[in-house]
C-alpha cells in the first residue's frame, strides 16, 4: 500500500519558502486533508497573492509548537538537524527534503528525537513516487539493465553548495533501492567530473544480485534538461521520460499523501530515516570512489563528451 488513500486533516507548516519550499506550499494549499497554516522564513511573506490569507507567515520556527502538528522542512541541508530534532521532540511530525542531514551523526540525532516525542520522520524522497518510475518497476520482471540519465543545463543564478550526488544522484539511488529490492552487490564509478571543487558529472553501476545492473548518468553541465530512464531485457527496450507532464497526481503530491497517511498510522511507501541512512552510506562511497579512483580532473568538455556517449542507448 503506498498510503495515499485515507488521512485525517493535519495542521501543516513549510520552514523554508525558496524554490522547493513553494513547491511544497503549492503542494499543501491544493491537497485534500492537508490545511497549511504557517511558512516559516526569515525574508518574510513572499509571493502573497499566492498564499490565502489564513496562512502565517513566521520568522522562526520555535514559534510553530501548539499551532501545527506536522512540518516539511526545506531550508539549507546544514540547518535540517537543528530544525527537525527540536520539533520532533516536541512531537512535531517531519518530512525533510533531501539531503536529509549532512551526517550519519545528524541523522541519527534526528532518529532520536523522533523517538522521544514519538513522532514520524520522513525523508523527501520524492522520486520514489514518480509514475514514470513506478512504470518501469512494474515492467520489471528480475534480470536485465537499467539505464537513467539525468542531465540539467548549467544554472548561473543558483548556488551550488551540494555536489551533483546529493542534487541529482541521490534521486535516483534511492528509487533503485527501494523498488528493486534486492541486496547490492557492488558500486563502481567509471567517470567523473569537477566543477569549483564539487562533482559536477558522474556515471556510476549498480551490481545488484541476479545479474541486475542499474547505470546511472547525471550530469548539470548537459546542454539541455534530460531525464529518462530505459529499461533493457532480452526481449524489448522501454524507455520512460521522467519529466513527463501530466502526471496526476504529480510525485509531490503523492509523497505528501504518503507523509499525511504515515502519521494517521496508515502503511505508507514514504521514505524512512533508515532507508535515507542506507543512501547516504553509498553516496559516502562514491565521493570516496572519485577521490580514491579518479585523482585526476580531466578536462570538463571532454569528461561530459565521454559522460553522454556512455549514457546513449545500448543494451
Amino acid at each position: 500500500m503506498t498510503g495515499e488513500e485515507e488521512a485525517g486533516e493535519v495542521r501543516v507548516a513549510v520552514i523554508g519558502a525558496g524554490r522547493m519550499g513553494r513547491l511544497h506550499i503549492k503542494t499543501c494549499l491544493g491537497a485534500p486533508n492537508c490545511r497549511l497554516v504557517a511558512i516559516v522564513d526569515p525574508q518574510g511573506p513572499r509571493h502573497q497573492a499566492d498564499i490565502p490569507e489564513t496562512v502565517e507567515w513566521l520568522d522562526r520556527a520555535d514559534q510553530l509548537p501548539g499551532q501545527i502538528d506536522a512540518a516539511i522542512i526545506a531550508t539549507p541541508p546544514q540547518t535540517h538537524a537543528a530544525l527537525a530534532t527540536a520539533l520532533l521532540a516536541s512531537g512535531i511530525h517531519c518530512l525533510v527534503e533531501k539531503p536529509a542531514a549532512c551526517s550519519q551523526r545528524e541523522l541519527g540525532a534526528m532518529q532520536k528525537a523522533a523517538e522521544q516525542g514519538r513522532a514520524i520522520l520522513a525523508i523527501g524522497h520524492s522520486e520514489r513516487f514518480n509514475l514514470a518510475i513506478e512504470l518501469l518497476l512494474q515492467n520489471y520482471a528480475g534480470r536485465g539493465r537499467i539505464a537513467v540519465k539525468r542531465f540539467a543545463p548549467p544554472v548561473p543564478d543558483r548556488s551550488h553548495d551540494l555536489d551533483i550526488v546529493e542534487d541529482l544522484l541521490v534521486h535516483d539511488i534511492d528509487w533503485t533501492l527501494h523498488g528493486i529490492k534486492r541486496n547490492l552487490l557492488r558500486v563502481d564509478v567509471s567517470d567523473s567530473q569537477f566543477q569549483d571543487g564539487l562533482l559536477a558529472a558522474l556515471a556510476v553501476r549498480l551490481k545488484f544480485e541476479g545479474e541486475m545492473l542499474v547505470d546511472l548518468f547525471v550530469s548539470r553541465q548537459a546542454e539541455r534538461r534530460e531525464r529518462v530512464a530505459t529499461l533493457y531485457t532480452s526481449s524489448a527496450t522501454l524507455s520512460f521520460d521522467l519529466d513527463k507532464a501530466g502526471q496526476d497526481p504529480d510525485p509531490l503530491t503523492r509523497q505528501l499523501s504518503a507523509f499525511l497517511a504515515a502519521i494517521n498510522g496508515i502503511p505508507s511507501a514514504i521514505a524512512s530515516p533508515k532507508e535515507a541512512a542506507r543512501v547516504m552510506r553509498i553516496t559516502e562511497l562514491i565521493r570516496q570512489k572519485c577521490r580514491d579512483e579518479h585523482p585526476v580532473l580531466r578536462n570538463g568538455a571532454d569528461a561530459l563528451s565521454d559522460l553522454l556517449r556512455r549514457a546513449s542507448p545500448g543494451p
